[in-house]
């Protein structure tokens, strides 16, 4: 199954991937999306 999301989701999805660690896995962890969270503005 293919997810689609709202711009601004994916908004706070990729601020999020800039908040994982570079050696850590692949995988987005909840401190990382919450901290993308609340830098969207929407």
């Amino acid at each position: 199954m293919q997810y689609q999301f709202t711009p601004g989701a994916q908004r706070a999805l990729t601020e999020a991937a800039g908040w994982t660690s570079r050696g850590g896995p692949d995988e987005l962890g909840a401190p990382a999306l919450l901290l993308g969270l609340l830098a969207e503005p929407e």
